[in-house]
């Protein structure tokens, strides 16, 4: 069984882990919007080693809605992509995604094994 401690390093690993493919991403919550949508505050406190873990937290699950969109957009761009180069696969099991939108799938479930983590631990918006 996992310790509190245990989740908590978990969780603070993975949001660490997402923050960094945000960064190599160059990740924008909406196009020609600054990297990182909801501000410095939510990049700061995904990659700083002295933040809270509420505030860790509270910035993967402000940032995860956005990963969520930028990922339809993605799809959408495979899709349309698809449409001007032929038929898909007869097997159908490849995904329908840029490899942006890829990399974004990882972003999202690490954010939200993060997230889920943080509630394993009890981590909660009013510490």
């Amino acid at each position: 069984m996992q310790t509190r401690e245990d989740h908590l390093a978990v969780a603070r690993d993975l949001t660490m882990k997402a923050a960094r493919w945000l960064a190599l991403l160059r990740f924008q919550g909406r196009p020609g919007t600054p990297m990182f949508l909801f501000g410095l505050s939510t990049y700061h406190d995904m990659f700083d080693p002295d933040a809270t873990d509420v505030a860790r937290f509270l910035a993967c699950k402000r940032m995860l809605p956005a990963v969520e969109r930028q990922k339809v957009v993605e799809s959408w761009k495979a899709e349309e992509a698809l449409a001007l180069n032929g038929p898909m696969k007869p097997h159908r099991l490849e995904w329908h995604t840029t490899l942006r939108g890829a990399a974004l799938e990882t972003v999202a479930d690490l954010l939200r094994e993060a997230i889920d983590r943080f509630r394993s631990a009890g981590t909660s918006a009013e510490e």
